[in-house]
């Protein structure tokens, strides 16, 4: 239990216990009796419980919530010690320092646990102040059962809840006007909002003193008109006040009307919430929106917002780029708008999508115009929000010039390539014809240099290779792939052997997991799944330092078998893991140090992609990565 002190360290003002709905009404007269009055009936019909009792804890009066929140009767619960409700350890332990700090402060603020008459335990807030009664202290105290704070609080968020009042004193500001809109009470959140001391503002008037000249004379209006019944009542109502040094806020008000025993309208009382720093929270909220509007709507790439697969939003680039007017596209299926070969791949990622599977969020297809003329384009997805609902967010791109340019260099490199392979053999025959002294015998500085250029020639022929195979890639020609059973672990077995040397130059073991690969029978292409293997076991030796180790080792499942090469080498950054497979991608650790065309993962990805399996990296700088490739067993 935490205790709160909201009474400013200034002398206690005794009040009278007639202030509390005490029996000292026979001493009041006129209007001093219509305010002891409303403190009657706040008293008796409060939604909370309220007590008044000795300073020692006895109960000597208690409203109507106190008797049902406890579940005892008048009788049972009047003359009752405090101590008797309060959960034992806050009765030891916090009440004689609530008591001590009502005579040094006035008034207290505490959360505790209460026992009702069942047995049953349940959390509270308390307000706690003192008052004197023919000069004897007095414990007034009103008591909150919070055990459904949170409850109440969606009510209010909801529709005000009536619940919201005059109690509340700890979070909102209570106000209670005559029928001359003057001030007859007000808390002390209301004094701290306005910047008032406790008492001053008391008989002004409301209008005057607290509301901004602007809507001064429109809220007098409104409130006058519902004190003599010419307008139904406001309950809920904003407005703006001015404080006492002239700062103006925003309060949501909740307005409850006090009437007499007769049933005569006698006053107002409003609880208010200070929303000034909601106001500005919406007023930049409502500056971002345009803001954001204003980059979407300028954006040179088309989005597209789908929820249940209807379009809900084209911005002004993707109406351009597909040619139908917003009429004409709004609610549509997006489904309308994509090629038919690609609308069961779309409709099948946007269906995993919705239901939390991972989709790799970028890919291409192509869309149609309203001519029914198709395009490429690049998508990249997420999964948002949508009026509450999940939806699906596209920035799409139109690849229609880039797809011509990449044809055109892919066209380039392959003329290139068959150009360059031409000399390329040449110099590789003359240098095996010269090393082989068919021309006469060489001196060792002679054949140093030829070796030197026959390794630079192999280089430069294993960069026109894959220069070539990049080219019948993206052409969709020349590169056949042809399955047929094999044995995969034969063919990393025999791909180890050949890197072997390599490996032994740097002082680097290669070793197989478990002394060896288990026989896996698969549908694949020898040469290409061998071409797979050589990149990664030829990266890993290339990137390992000398003397590190490399492990290579296999898992069966009933799906497939996934093969992995794991070394102790440079590792890739985190932040280029994303482009580990793009055409010409070397990890910035690795360019300056390491030779390489950044191909061949590109090559190794679609070799296996196309025997229908996954290859994929798991790294860390400086720590070494791990390759795994997946392939369906046959």
């Amino acid at each position: 239990m935490t205790t709160r002190h909201n009474m400013p360290k200034k002398k206690i003002q005794k009040q009278k216990a007639c202030d509390y709905g005490g029996s000292g009404n026979r001493c009041m007269s006129g209007r001093a009796y219509g305010f002891c009055y409303l403190f009657r009936a706040l008293f008796e019909h409060s939604p909370d419980a309220i007590f008044l009792g000795h300073l020692e804890g006895k109960f000597i009066a208690c409203n109507r919530a106190a008797y049902k929140t406890l579940g005892y009767t008048k009788g049972e619960l009047l003359g009752k010690s405090v101590r008797e409700i309060i959960f034992k350890e806050d009765a030891r332990s916090v009440f004689p320092k609530i008591v001590k700090d009502l005579l040094k402060k006035g008034s207290v603020t505490s959360e505790g646990r209460i026992v009702r008459k069942d047995k049953t335990v349940f959390p509270v807030e308390a307000y706690f102040r003192l008052v004197y009664q023919e000069g004897k202290p007095m414990v007034f105290a009103i008591v909150r059962d919070i055990s459904h704070h949170k409850e109440i609080e969606e009510q209010i968020s909801a529709e005000r809840e009536k619940a919201e009042n005059y109690l509340k004193m700890v979070g909102a500001m209570i106000v209670v006007l005559d029928k001359q809109g003057r001030i007859i009470l007000i808390n002390q959140k209301g004094n701290e909002i306005l910047g008032y001391n406790n008492g001053e503002l008391l008989g002004k008037d409301w209008f005057t003193t607290c509301l901004p000249a602007e809507n001064r004379e429109e809220v007098k209006k409104i409130f006058g008109d519902c004190i003599h019944g010419k307008l139904k009542f406001v309950e809920y109502y904003e407005n703006s006040i001015v404080a006492k040094n002239g700062e103006k806020k925003f309060l949501s008000w909740h307005n409850s009307i006090l009437k007499d025993k007769g049933g005569k309208i006698i006053g107002i009382l409003s609880s208010g919430e200070d929303i000034t720093e909601r106001e500005k929270t919406e007023e930049e909220l409502s500056r971002v929106r345009t803001l954001y509007t204003s980059i979407v709507e300028s954006s040179n790439d088309g989005v597209v917002i789908l929820c249940e697969n209807r379009v809900k939003f084209f911005n002004k680039q993707m109406f351009d780029m597909v040619g139908y007017t917003e009429v004409e596209a709004y609610n549509k299926p997006f489904i309308n708008f994509i090629d038919d070969k690609y609308k069961k791949m779309v409709l099948e990622r946007y269906k995993a999508r919705l239901a939390g599977k991972k989709v790799n969020p970028r890919y291409e297809i192509e869309l149609l115009r309203k001519n029914d003329k198709s395009f490429p384009v690049e998508i990249n997805a997420s999964l948002i929000s949508f009026e509450g609902k999940p939806a699906v967010l596209s920035i799409i791109r139109d690849i229609t010039q880039a797809k011509e340019i990449d044809k055109m260099k892919t066209e380039f490199v392959s003329v290139a390539s068959h150009q360059l392979r031409t000399p390329l053999t040449g110099i590789k025959w003359f240098c095996e014809l010269l090393l082989g002294e068919k021309a006469g015998v060489l001196s060792d500085k002679q054949k140093d240099y030829i070796e030197q250029i026959a390794t630079g020639n192999a280089r430069m022929v294993a960069l026109v290779d894959d220069l070539l195979d990049v080219s019948h890639i993206e052409a969709g020609e020349k590169y056949n792939v042809v399955l047929k059973k094999e044995d995969i672990s034969a063919i990393v077995t025999e791909v180890v052997k050949e890197q072997m040397v390599l490996a032994q130059n740097k002082k680097i073991k290669i070793e197989f997991l478990n002394g060896g690969l288990k026989k896996v029978v698969a549908r694949a292409d020898k040469s290409k799944i061998s071409q797979v293997f050589i990149n990664l076991i030829n990266n890993a030796v290339k990137y390992t330092k000398f003397g590190g180790k490399i492990i290579i080792g296999c898992e069966i499942t009933k799906e497939g078998a996934t093969y992995f090469v794991k070394d102790n080498g440079a590792g890739i950054p985190a932040r280029q893991l994303n482009r580990l497979f793009d055409r010409f991608f070397r990890g910035e650790n690795v360019m300056s140090t390491e030779g390489g065309t950044g191909l061949g993962l590109y090559i190794a990805k679609y070799i296996v992609d196309k025997h229908k399996g996954r290859i994929w990296c798991e790294t860390k700088e400086n720590k070494g990565s791990t390759f795994y490739v997946f392939l369906p067993t046959a």
